[in-house]
């Protein structure tokens, strides 16, 4: 299982570079940009194609790890919050305590 694991991934990772390597030349074409804000003058810049795939992808890579990340620490904070709340149970008198304490003192102001 592990021999046709390492085939197929092999294989995979050939497809990609053979498309790679045949597109190469429509990844290094340079694409045109234009930004006219009416303001000042037109700005124009030339990407080649291949920088915005690797800047787009790498985006959207760390926009799903922060968006995969965030409950994991909401639910983090929540447990934090847990163990501190059970804490401060543990320290602070019940009711019963809170009920029996002014009435010691009521008994020893009596005798």
């Amino acid at each position: 299982m592990r021999m046709f694991k390492l085939i197929v991934s092999l294989l995979v990772l050939a497809f990609i570079g053979l498309f790679i390597y045949q597109n190469m030349t429509a990844f290094t074409s340079p694409v045109p940009f234009k930004l006219n804000l009416y303001v000042g003058e037109p700005t124009q810049w030339e990407h080649p194609v291949y920088t915005l795939l690797l800047i787009s992808g790498a985006l959207g890579f760390f926009i799903g790890l922060v968006l995969m990340l965030k409950p994991y620490f909401g639910v983090r904070r929540r447990l934090a919050q847990e163990r501190q709340d059970k804490k401060q149970a543990k320290s602070e008198p019940g009711p019963e305590e809170k009920l029996q304490a002014p009435l010691e003192a009521e008994v020893e102001k009596a005798s």
